[in-house]
């Protein structure tokens, strides 16, 4: 399946993403990223990086078509740590711990689990967090550079 990104009008991208990521806010660095098949017109998910430093980034993601997201997160992986993009050595993911199709998709991705952070999300619930590195992305991916 083939999918497109864009970076184009931040600003709706970053609203947007608000709702769909169930995320509270953003920081002052997030760059979003919009996601659509090539044969629909209408966004099909929406990638949030942000608080870079020291060669890693968070990640938020949501998809509104799940049948999709395999394809989708092997798409911001490779503009995780492709050169070209953002040249990364390391991408961060934090889920709801009660969200486990997300934990699982990201587990066969090449995600490993960090820890557990306890009341970790704005509403109170308990935090997973994830971390992929640029190795572990490479053998998922492929080639990187």
């Amino acid at each position: 399946m083939s999918v497109r990104f864009s970076r184009e009008n931040q600003k709706k991208l970053l609203h947007d993403a608000l709702e769909l990521t169930r995320s509270t806010g953003w920081k002052s660095d997030a760059v979003a990223f919009s996601v659509r098949r090539e044969t629909h017109a209408a966004v099909d998910g929406i990638g949030v990086f942000q608080s870079f430093g020291g060669g890693s980034a968070e990640f938020h993601f949501g998809v509104y078509d799940q049948r999709i997201l395999k394809s989708v997160i092997k798409g911001f992986v490779t503009v995780a740590f492709h050169p070209r993009f953002f040249n990364l050595e390391r991408l961060l993911a934090t889920f709801e711990a009660d969200n486990a199709a997300s934990q699982i998709v990201a587990l066969k991705v090449g995600f490993e689990f960090e820890s557990r952070v306890r009341a970790g999300i704005f509403n109170g619930s308990d935090a997973i967090l994830m971390s992929l590195s640029r190795s572990d992305a490479a053998k998922w991916v492929g080639c990187l550079s």
